[in-house]
């Protein structure tokens, strides 16, 4: 993943940050072409299919599936703006970076939401009030957690209280906006609730 400003006036491109694991991603490449390989190399055109070969075939299968189903799943390192501050989450190395309105690193510090128990991969912003939320998925019931943007810890925890599995998660002045969707009629409503 890349990260870059533009130069309004003369177009010019900044790299801000760059976040990349060439051992993981080489790793997974080579899982995905041995797979392939292994399925192609296991398949008898001709006759039947010994019992052994099918073994092979869908424990290739199985590790295509894993692939496609897990290990290329992208990964969640969001870019936002917060005042004057440009702030990067990057979840692998277990940082939140931030930088001034020019691109430069201003400060970092280590993060722990995100290996809250039920971490949903979601940041939710209040602009109004300039809060950080880190959304948690715990048995349908969502939880919000409040991040400390001085050191990364979770100042509080809110519990949306009404409905499971909430979406869309919106915060403005102390309220919480979410969509729910009736699992009866697949009705989609706009419910409030208060957080503090």
């Amino acid at each position: 993943m890349l990260y870059y400003s533009i130069d309004i006036k003369d177009k010019k491109k900044k790299i801000i940050r760059e976040i990349i694991d060439n051992e993981a991603l080489n790793s997974t490449d080579d899982f995905y072409h041995q797979s392939i390989r292994s399925l192609g190399a296991s398949r008898n055109i001709m006759g039947n299919i010994s019992s052994e070969e099918k073994k092979k075939i869908r424990e290739a299968q199985t590790n295509i599936w894993f692939y496609t189903s897990v290990l290329s799943n992208p990964i969640y390192d969001p870019l936002i703006l917060l005042n004057d501050s440009i702030i990067i989450f990057h979840h692998e190395v277990d940082s939140i970076f931030v930088f001034n309105q020019a691109g430069e690193l201003s400060r970092s510090f280590t993060m722990q939401y995100h290996n809250t128990n039920g971490w949903d991969e979601e940041i939710v912003i209040d602009v109004s009030n300039n809060g950080v939320y880190a959304k948690c998925l715990r048995r349908g019931f969502a939880y919000l957690l409040n991040v400390n943007m001085k050191d990364g810890s979770t100042i509080n925890k809110y519990k949306i209280v009404s409905h499971l599995y909430p979406e869309n998660l919106k915060i403005r002045d102390g309220y919480l906006y979410y969509i729910y969707t009736e699992r009866i009629n697949n009705n989609r409503n706009l419910f409030k609730q208060r957080l503090f």
